[in-house]
């Protein structure tokens, strides 16, 4: 029973996110009163809206405290423990890397978006799954270094230098969705999970560091959605830009 209040204890997650919505209705409130009436109907709209965020973020933030997180640590703890399993983390890595980036909101509203502007010259569902495939990539790439325990140098410095030399050959349309699409991917749900699965990987295996080699992990995925949308752009490049 106490196991159950617990899962459902949202006093803390429900407090931090109160406070961030009333910095938006503080917002919006200024707006309507000094610089341009909102319509009624509209502004009772944003605030029935804004209800509805809180509810999905305090819920939201508390299933990823108490499932996501604990579910990556305990993965990483049970098979980065063992000499024979530990190399089972890579190809889950890129399997979790992959669905989770499918799920993460921020991606979906993002892929959306640049449907909507590019009047369906970019599908959502075919951007949504470039960056998602990317993530997976350089998750795995990610857990193989650290359990390998090269310089993490050894993916960020080639990889940023690919990405300037991508850019020359990718339209000004891709580099800038590639660049947003770097923010979305490191969103509540890959990083949660994700760095929890790296701190605890971290931990178990000798000579590594927390600090270096687990936040490095988020480093290297912030990497992957650039990389695989530019290579979507080269690939497109012979399509003509829409106009705007």
């Amino acid at each position: 029973m106490n196991n159950f209040w617990t899962w459902i204890d949202i006093r803390s997650v429900l407090l931090e996110n109160i406070w961030g919505i009333l910095g938006i209705v503080f917002f919006v409130l200024l707006l309507h009163l000094f610089l341009f009436r909102i319509e009624r109907d509209l502004l009772k709209r944003v605030f029935k809206g804004l209800v509805l965020v809180l509810a999905g973020l305090v819920l939201f933030m508390q299933g990823v405290n108490v499932g996501l997180v604990p579910a990556g640590e305990a993965l990483s703890s049970h098979l980065g423990a063992h000499e024979s399993f530990k190399w089972l983390l890579v190809p889950l890595a890129f399997i979790l890397g992959l669905v989770i980036t499918w799920a993460e909101p921020s991606v979906k509203i993002l892929c959306s978006q640049v449907d909507q502007t590019t009047s369906g010259h970019i599908r959502s569902r075919l951007l949504q799954t470039v960056i998602s495939l990317g993530v997976a990539l350089f998750a795995a790439l990610g857990v193989t270094q650290i359990i390998a325990g090269f310089p993490l140098q050894f993916i960020l410095v080639p990889g940023y230098i690919l990405v300037l030399g991508m850019m020359l050959l990718c339209s000004r349309l891709f580099v800038g969705i590639a660049f947003d699409s770097c923010t979305v991917s490191t969103g509540p749900v890959v990083i949660t999970f994700v760095m929890g699965m790296a701190m605890v990987l971290t931990q178990v295996l000798e000579g590594r560091d927390p600090l270096m080699d687990g936040f490095g992990l988020v480093a290297v995925i912030a990497l992957a959605p650039i990389v695989s949308v530019l290579t979507a752009g080269i690939l497109f490049s012979q399509t003509p830009e829409p106009r705007s």
